[in-house]
């Protein structure tokens, strides 16, 4: 085998059904082949059920690798299959039946066989944010999220491409990635100062795709203003030990309006009576007895460079203390789109 090894999606992989395996033809093979490859050197998650798995080891095409990888599949499959479906949320699933096929189906990609061949669509997914540090602190979120499931982590690992696109010409390194047909996960900060205000100029370059889920990419754009709306609280108070953190802050019952300041520059009372003055709201009125200059929420300089540089020196489990399922739900759930697009085996095959 050459070296495409390396550049093999981390993600799930079933292989459901295939008819009439005694006459597989050299396409199908050389598919079957790959997937078995790459799943013993650890790059993806492949599962087959057992009779399948059963009838491809009487075949005779298969490299002595191959093989192997076939038979852990087989001490595998039956536990295997209950906590791929159970725990994650998105799948591929190869279909043997068609060659060229690739649609979406609810939480499945469904690809023919031949996709399995293409190098752009092996290529190692990558997960794509406005820059550098926000790839990097939702990585180490992610490993935070799953370093406690302990079902996972004996045979699971989360490997992919964190890469920041640059402010508005991220929009332009999504569509490059979307051409070459590279898996693809991408989330983008709304900018969004109030519920009923514009979006981001850079968040409006994407108005042309489709959000969410779609076939090979996931596309988010964030519900609140920015990745600092997501930091939890309970590591900024770590972060800021002595800080006018602000009404939102000090109150946990007002935690619901923390998706919208901009941490950068702060929010005073008068800011958000201007704000639901200018979109004819009253979103903010919550606050209106305080006064005007009292702050809603402090001005936290430098928050994403001092989060990513607290991230570094931490563990994923000591990460994992200061996270509230709750509390940190959007954070979470992002955190569960990546872990379904970056896991792959802990373990290879030699």
């Amino acid at each position: 085998m050459a070296c495409w090894f390396s550049f093999c999606l981390t993600m799930i992989i079933f292989v459901r059904e295939i008819s009439n395996i005694s006459s597989l033809n050299p396409t199908q093979e050389a598919a079957l082949e790959r997937l078995l490859w790459t799943y013993g050197r650890g790059i993806h998650v492949l599962w087959m059920p057992v009779d399948l798995v059963e009838e491809l080891l009487t075949l005779t095409c298969f490299s002595s690798y191959a093989k192997r990888a076939l038979y852990e599949l087989k001490s595998a499959a039956v536990f295997s299959k209950n906590l791929l479906e159970s725990e994650f949320n998105f799948r591929i699933v190869i279909d043997f039946s068609t060659r060229h096929a690739l649609r979406l189906d609810r939480n499945e990609l469904i690809a023919g066989y031949e996709n399995a061949l293409d190098e752009r669509f092996l290529l190692e997914p990558v997960m794509l944010t406005e820059n550098e540090i926000d790839a990097a602190i939702y990585q180490s979120f992610s490993n935070a999220f799953f370093s406690d499931r302990k079902n996972l982590r004996t045979s699971y690992t989360l490997k992919l491409e964190a890469q920041g696109g640059g402010g508005s010409d991220t929009v332009k390194k999504f569509a490059r990635y979307l051409e070459e047909k590279r898996p693809l996960l991408c989330f983008i900060d709304s900018d969004k100062k109030h519920p009923k205000g514009c979006f981001g100029a850079t968040s409006q370059h994407f108005n042309k795709y489709p959000k969410g889920l779609n076939a090979g990419y996931y596309l988010e754009i964030l519900n609140v203003h920015e990745i600092e709306n997501l930091i939890p609280v309970s590591l900024i108070n770590l972060l800021y030990p002595d800080h006018s953190y602000g009404a939102i802050y000090n109150n946990p019952a007002c935690r619901k309006y923390k998706g919208y300041p901009d941490h950068k520059k702060g929010l005073t009372v008068k800011d958000a009576k201007e704000q639901d003055e200018t979109y004819q709201d009253n979103f903010w009125r919550e606050f209106y007895h305080l006064e005007d200059n009292a702050n809603l929420c402090g001005t936290f300089s430098n928050l994403i460079q001092k989060t990513k540089n607290y991230l570094e020196k931490t563990t994923p489990h000591k990460l994992r203390e200061l996270l509230d399922d709750r509390l940190d739900a959007e954070l979470y759930n992002i955190s569960r789109t990546v872990t379904d697009w970056g896991i792959s085996m802990r373990r290879t095959l030699s």
